[in-house]
């Protein structure tokens, strides 16, 4: 049995056993044996808690979780999560496919002061580190790191109200499919604040899209993006059948938002810093060294389009007090390449690798530059007439 103690309406718990603390005798209300009900709590001490199956944990309905205790608190506000590292893993015999799945979460509900890692799933599966499904959470101070998933490898959030707060998502994979960091689908919101995303990798591969390296946004899912880091992160083409779009973030949800965060060094075959097939503002960003890139071989869809940004056509944008600088593509509008509105942005030395063909209106003259320009060295030629 794993070591308990009761903490006025909370449970602590010592390593190895979260799992029996969900089940466990609830003293202070006088419940007798059975589950945790809404409304209790569950402090987790330091210490690694692996899944007790392939299903990883199952949180009961409206119980909140606080890991990083040493074991000796009696409030929350004593606990010290840098010292004291709460880690549920699916390193495990059991080989977890997902650490914690919450489904239809109470309004109140918070998940605060853990890291997920581990996941390794046997076969194509949406959500890693986490599942949220339904409801409203709130998910605070948490490392999501080295998960593997079919897609959304840190954290899936299907047809709920995310909030994610002081989060880091540092090097999940998803196999096959979209979300490296985190996949949000369905009619909810995802809302993103002070979280860095870095090293995350999502793919396309089997005819399936790969989606946003560091976060992937659905239609009927509202997004709003405040003060995070994006860094590293990479939606890649392997099976070379359908494009990768938005190594950092893709959004295909109307009137998404995005405001001061940063994208450093994320790269898509389409939009390597941010991709959106619906209206989306961003404001008081940073868009540096990002990549649209193209794959090895000939592909049957455009690519290396759209450095650090890149919207559908006909799609309206709008970007206010941006910086847009030193992003690269393979072929065309290696800082932007959408339909919309700047204002009041920097666009500065950023660099497309044009070539010949890339710019269907300049015919394809080998003694014209792909802008159109003519090239100054080369004599003009006369006609002659006998």
């Amino acid at each position: 049995m794993p070591n308990l103690e009761t903490l006025a309406d909370a449970l602590l718990v010592r390593s190895p056993g979260i799992g029996a603390a969900i089940e466990h005798q609830d003293r202070r209300h006088g419940r007798g044996e059975g589950v945790a009900q809404p409304g209790d709590e569950i402090w987790v001490a330091d210490g690694s808690y692996p899944v007790p199956s392939n299903a990883g944990f199952l949180a009961p309905q409206g119980v909140s979780f606080y890991g990083g205790f040493a074991g000796n608190e009696t409030a929350i506000g004593q606990r010290n999560i840098a010292a004291n590292v709460s880690r549920l893993t699916g390193f495990h015999p059991a080989h977890g496919v997902v650490v914690i799945t919450f489904n239809a979460p109470l309004p109140g509900t918070i998940f605060d002061g853990f890291k997920l890692d581990g996941t390794l799933p046997s076969q194509p599966h949406s959500g890693g580190g986490m599942i949220i499904q339904g409801g409203t959470l709130t998910v605070r101070n948490c490392w999501f790191t080295d998960n593997i998933a079919g897609n959304a490898a840190g954290a899936f959030v299907s047809g709920a109200n995310a909030t994610f707060e002081d989060c880091f998502f540092d090097h999940n994979f998803s196999q096959v499919g979209d979300g490296g960091g985190i996949a949000a689908v369905g009619n909810g919101s995802l809302t993103v604040r002070r979280c860095r995303f870095i090293g995350n990798l999502c793919r396309e591969l089997f005819g399936v899209l790969g989606r946003g390296g560091g976060l992937y946004n659905g239609p009927g899912s509202v997004l709003r993006v405040y003060d995070s880091y994006f860094d590293d992160n990479w939606a890649y083409n392997l099976g070379q059948v359908l494009v990768a779009q938005g190594g950092g973030i893709a959004n295909n949800s109307p009137n998404a938002r995005v405001e001061r965060c940063v994208f450093l060094r994320n790269e898509a075959s389409m939009g390597g810093g941010v991709y959106s097939g619906a209206p989306l503002t961003l404001v008081n960003c940073l868009f540096s060294g990002n990549l649209a890139s193209e794959p090895p071989n000939n592909v049957p869809f455009d690519t290396g389009m759209g450095g650090g940004i890149f919207g559908e056509p006909d799609v309206p944008l709008a970007v206010e007090s941006c910086t847009i600088v030193a992003n690269w593509s393979k072929h065309t509008a290696a800082g932007v390449s959408m339909d919309g509105t700047f204002e009041n942005c920097i666009l500065w030395q950023n660099v497309a690798q044009v070539e010949p063909g890339d710019n269907p209106d300049v015919p394809n003259d080998p003694d014209v530059d792909p802008n159109g320009v003519p090239d100054p060295d080369k004599p003009a030629e006369t006609e002659h007439l006998e």
